[in-house]
């Protein structure tokens, strides 16, 4: 099958286990030209593999920290049905053993850890994630989450400093994330939000923050920024928001108990939400409301304190 894509590594070092080396992976027509002075190596050959299929397409591919493996999905159907190999870059030798409908692939930095998504059969849908420790059977992989919602497909990734794996079930308007971090493979993974209708937001990390792009408040996108600061940091944060000059009450809280952060924040919320509470500087709750709020109360509670305050 001429004319097949192929996978290319462009500016590859002397030094194989430098990962800086083959962060220019990309997928290109096989007779696309390096650029001058950046030697290139073809490392997947689309025309090797497309050999006897009347079709032929390479999926997802991911290639682990010290360079020396890939993960890698062809489909030779047409129907966009994946498989999943690994192949050793040092030998070109491609590891025994494969797995089916596979959609995302990624490996945590251990170089040993593999994460994939599958497929359901009747739903066509990624839905479950499984972890695979490379150059074991994939009859041992081990299931680390199932969506069971339809609606809902999965896709695994990661953070762009490479520092955390990325988990994102997402509808057509609704999207939920978990992270782990990419060098404790074998530990749980945390939720960032729970989905809820409407609501899409997408993440990535650099410098200790979490950067969230989020519809919550509408239609439109905001970017919200969270820091990773364990809570012996707390009179750091303390420093910063006085410098800053931060007027209203600031809570740190170590706990993940909603019930406690509903306390916190105010001890008359009943429980459910939405709920809106307007808060003075200081701390005076000015206006607190369950579900749908009027725009107009609103604005009667801050104007009225404005007007007694200043």
């Amino acid at each position: 099958m001429p004319g097949a894509p192929s996978l290319r590594l462009t500016g590859v070092p002397t030094d194989r286990s430098s990962s800086v080396g083959w962060s220019g992976a990309r997928m290109g027509d096989h007779n696309s030209q390096p650029p001058d002075d950046q030697p290139e190596q073809i490392i997947l050959d689309g025309n090797q593999l497309a050999e006897g299929h009347a079709f032929f397409s390479i999926g997802a591919t991911d290639i682990t920290d010290d360079g020396l493996w890939l993960a890698y999905t062809t489909d030779t159907t047409g129907f966009r049905q994946y498989t999943l190999r690994i192949k050793d870059l040092a030998t070109g030798e491609t590891l025994p053993g494969e797995v089916e409908r596979v959609g995302s692939v990624v490996w945590a930095a251990d170089n040993l850890t593999l994460f994939y998504t599958v497929e359901d059969e009747e739903q066509k849908r990624q839905y479950q994630l499984w972890r695979h420790a490379r150059g074991t059977p994939h009859a041992k992989d081990v299931l680390v989450y199932q969506d069971d919602d339809e609606r809902f497909n999965l896709g695994a990734g990661r953070t762009r400093d490479g520092k955390f794996l990325v988990l994102e079930s997402a509808s057509h308007t609704t999207s939920e994330s978990r992270v782990l971090p990419a060098s404790d493979p074998e530990a749980a993974f945390t939720l960032i939000a729970p989905r809820q209708d409407e609501h899409e937001y997408s993440i990535d990390h650099r410098n200790g923050l979490w950067f969230i792009r989020t519809n919550d408040r509408g239609r439109n996108f905001r970017l919200v920024t969270i820091s990773l600061d364990d809570h012996a940091k707390v009179d750091n944060a303390l420093r910063v928001l006085r410098e800053n000059h931060v007027s209203a009450t600031n809570y740190i809280l170590s706990s993940t108990d909603r019930d406690k952060f509903a306390e916190a924040l105010d001890r008359q919320w009943p429980g459910p939400v939405p709920y809106t509470i307007v808060i003075a500087p200081g701390g005076k709750i000015l206006y607190r409301k369950t579900g749908a709020i009027d725009p107009l109360e609103v604005k009667r509670a801050i104007v009225g304190y404005l007007g007694r305050t200043y």
